[in-house]
């Protein structure tokens, strides 16, 4: 393994380690490869015409000059890729990188609001994703971790301990204090009972908000279209190519709002709710009840219409809402399962 761990806090052990998977490097170089692709066309579409004549003075320093660019940025990846250490301990995640530069970036349970998982398809695939950390500050990125859902939960596990701990050691200091009835054990069943039952509520997108998102889509696909022929009757050939462009855009995204309505579920559990969504990249969001600070709804004219909104969940460690239900039906039903259940978990 690659990486130093004796940047340890004293007397602390770490509880697992782990690299970077062996293939996550290859989102980062095929995204570097796709840039230097267009970064190559652009300029030989300019320099081969209308500018030919400065091809030689001016296109291959800058074709030379992109493709240092790119290598350099290839062997940064590659670097990042084989220095990178993750570590978890039982008060705190660690990320390092680097050996000429060392890296360390670290946070301890308590300043964690959020933990969201992200795999592409390639981390599909092959067994790797990305997991983040949301705290009040700038938050933790473990890019490239093998087998991240198992990786979320040996966190979320020390994470559970440590709050514990705190807590065990608060009532301590205030004997006359409980937090529930019978005492630190209870506590401890009641938060594993929580964990572990299954969804209280599931769904997905409702079906009328795709067949809202389709009925605008199509009503500006029909304007479009409309302005094609008229340009086209007209003369003004030139003006098929930005119009035919928006139309492709548009369908992008109705096939899109097909996507998050197939493969969205939405969760509410006992402990917190859960947001997955993706078809070949798959993306997990989910908070538990202690980090929410509100919840609210959001209907469009559409939306009232058809009975759908969105529910906005927002926690201490995030500017914009991190666990959003887009296109769900009866939002103020839903909200209602939420707040209830935040209320029975307060009273736990």
């Amino acid at each position: 393994m690659a990486g130093r761990v004796d940047y340890l806090q004293p007397g602390e052990e770490p509880l697992f380690v782990s690299d970077r998977h062996r293939l996550s490097i290859v989102d980062g170089v095929l995204g570097i490869l796709v840039l230097w692709l267009v970064a190559v066309a652009v300029i030989l579409g300019v320099f081969l015409y209308p500018f030919s004549r400065f091809m030689d003075a001016i296109g291959i320093p800058l074709l030379v000059l992109v493709s240092v660019i790119a290598a350099i940025g290839l062997l940064v990846l590659y670097w990042r890729y084989k220095t990178t250490r993750y570590v978890i301990t039982e008060g705190r995640v660690y990320k390092s990188y680097g050996k000429l530069r060392f890296y360390l970036l670290q946070t301890t349970y308590d300043k964690v609001t959020d933990m969201q998982v992200h795999q592409s398809l390639f981390g599909r695939l092959w067994g790797f994703g990305t997991i983040t950390l949301q705290t009040a500050g700038t938050g933790l990125m473990l890019d490239g971790v093998p087998d991240p859902l198992a990786m979320k939960q040996r966190i979320e596990s020390a994470r559970t301990r440590f709050l514990e701990t705190l807590v065990g050691e608060q009532g301590a200091r205030r004997p006359a204090q409980k937090t529930t009835e019978g005492g630190p054990e209870e506590a401890a069943r009641v938060e594993a009972e929580a964990t572990e039952a299954g969804p209280l509520f599931r769904v997905g997108p409702s079906l009328a908000s795709f067949l809202g998102t389709l009925a605008s889509s199509l009503f500006f696909l029909l304007i479009v279209g409309v302005f094609i022929v008229f340009g086209t009757m007209g003369g003004q050939a030139g003006f098929f190519i930005p119009a035919a462009f928006f139309g492709v855009m548009l369908a992008f995204g109705i096939v899109n709002s097909w996507i998050q309505y197939r493969y969205t579920r939405y969760e509410v559990h006992p402990w917190g709710v859960v947001v997955t969504s993706g078809w070949l990249s798959r993306r997990r969001v989910e908070t538990t009840y202690d980090k929410v600070t509100d919840v609210s709804t959001q209907q469009t004219l559409m939306g009232r219409v058809l009975d759908y909104g969105s529910i906005k969940i927002n926690t201490a460690g995030s500017n914009e809402a991190p666990v959003v239900f887009s296109g769900l039906g009866d939002p103020d039903r839903v909200k209602a399962l939420i707040d209830e259940t935040r209320r029975k978990r307060r009273r736990v």
